[in-house]
């Protein structure tokens, strides 16, 4: 990354850090999400801040020249979704869009970001979470058997880390991932979910733009819980980073996994109720 970029995203965080926020996980949040922009733009994100940050307008500044950058870049088209990306940065910043409001008016950064998280997230159904561990449903070597945590693939790949890659055995069952069979889990769980209510398709390009997270951290480090379709949740790619950065969103999505599908690591106590969940609003 641009070393001016990392000056910036330096005094981003000084301002975050002085922030209305509970938690100081939270933080990292809106860092987080700046770096994730420079990944379409080829870098430039660094420019745009410092051009946006100095304008009275700064999410209108900076909105225009996203546009401006894809109408001048035609072959970038499939990343059009983070010009969508804007309108949750604004979210994140004002509580909502209006590009007259300026950086520092930030407030409530953790309801802020459980709210759009919460608006955004598409879960599996209980009930395919159910025809999991009963071995309804899954891949072949779940079926018929089952399994208590729902995962998809029957406690057969777990994520990779270090020197490990992708494909590699661990054991004569285990096989390394990165998050490829956890997502392939989700999406073909929700498909079947939809399938019962008569909506039919089995093209992932209804999922484009989301993003497979895990609800638990770490958990994607244990067979059992890696590809468990009650511990990941779809979330739009301009926002996935919160579940790793937000400790608010955390919990809330631990709390919702509990609510929905009493599910939780085995070694884990249950979740508690967070405060505010009442003026939660979930997708439908």
């Amino acid at each position: 990354m641009n070393k001016e970029l990392e000056a910036i995203l330096a005094d981003f965080e000084t301002f975050v850090g002085h922030c209305v926020t509970e938690n100081p996980n939270s933080q990292k949040s809106y860092v987080s999400y700046i770096k994730s922009l420079d990944k379409a733009n080829d870098g430039e994100t660094y420019q745009w801040l410092k051009e946006a940050v100095a304008s009275e307008t700064p999410i209108k500044h900076l909105s225009e020249t996203f546009d401006k950058y894809f109408n001048n870049h035609p072959e970038k088209a499939p990343q059009n979704q983070w010009k969508s990306g804007v309108k949750h940065l604004g979210d994140f910043i004002c509580g909502f869009t209006d590009s007259t409001i300026n950086l520092h008016s930030i407030k409530d950064f953790d309801t802020i970001a459980c709210k759009l998280v919460a608006q955004s997230a598409i879960f599996c159904s209980t009930e395919v979470f159910e025809m999991v561990k009963k071995g309804e449903l899954g891949g072949k070597e779940n079926l018929g058997i089952g399994n208590e945590f729902g995962a998809w693939f029957h406690y057969t790949f777990q994520r990779a880390k270090h020197f490990e890659k992708r494909g590699e055995y661990k054991d004569e069952k285990v096989r390394f991932d990165d998050n490829t069979q956890a997502n392939s889990a989700i999406k073909a769980a929700i498909l079947k979910g939809l399938s019962k209510y008569g909506i039919h398709g089995n093209s992932r390009q209804s999922f484009k733009g989301f993003e497979a997270c895990h609800i638990w951290p770490d958990t994607c480090y244990d067979a059992r819980y890696h590809t468990s379709v009650a511990n990941i949740v779809l979330l739009p790619r301009e926002i996935a980073g919160l579940t790793d950065h937000c400790q608010a969103v955390e919990d809330l999505l631990k709390y919702e996994a509990w609510k929905r599908f009493k599910f939780k690591p085995e070694e884990e106590e249950i979740p508690q109720r967070p405060k505010d969940y009442s003026k939660i609003k979930w997708r439908q």
